[in-house]
């Protein structure tokens, strides 16, 4: 508080008399308090910087977009007929991680070897959430985007090594 402002006379004299105001320090009237001023009448005064957002974000709005009759949209999505949704990590093999949003705003990690394609990456995806069966959906990277089409390429060639990868509903 500054103290050549009219304002705040009252409760610095009452600071400076050895009293807590109950209106600005939250306590019961005769209740004893510790209270240490320090006059920097000549120090300019710093404002406190600005620590950057450390806690977690939530998603505004519907998650997922109204279902739309499907169109004959087979360039996006692969036949469903030929969809396998298993395929295995050879450990022995380099692998890596591409952690999947998903359309609804969950989040998977999918485990992979940097020879596994586009193709088993949406396998992936059509195995742990089997209603994406019924709408065609693309998948493409964050930044920059890119929409993954060639379903043959694999994880090493597409650039998806530890990457992250986004669903969206078409």
């Amino acid at each position: 508080m500054r103290y050549d402002d009219p304002a705040n006379a009252d409760v610095l004299a009452a600071i400076n008399a050895g009293h807590a105001p109950p209106s600005i320090l939250d306590v019961l009237p005769g209740q004893r308090v510790d209270v240490q001023v320090t006059k920097r009448t000549d120090e300019d005064y710093p404002p406190p910087k600005p620590k950057p957002f450390q806690g977690s974000g939530h998603r505004l709005g519907a998650p997922v977009p109204a279902a739309r009759p499907a169109a004959s949209s087979s360039a996006a999505q692969p036949e469903r007929a030929s969809i396998n949704t298993r395929f295995e990590v050879d450990q022995s093999l380099p692998t890596t991680s591409v952690q999947v949003r998903l359309a609804d705003g969950t989040r998977l990690v999918c485990r992979m070897n940097l020879t596994h394609t586009v193709l088993d990456l949406r396998n992936f995806i059509n195995a742990s959430r089997p209603e994406n069966l019924t709408r065609p959906y693309s998948i493409g990277t964050t930044f920059p985007n890119r929409t993954l089409d060639d379903n043959a390429a694999t994880i090493e060639s597409a650039g998806l090594k530890n990457s992250v990868i986004v669903q969206r509903w078409v």
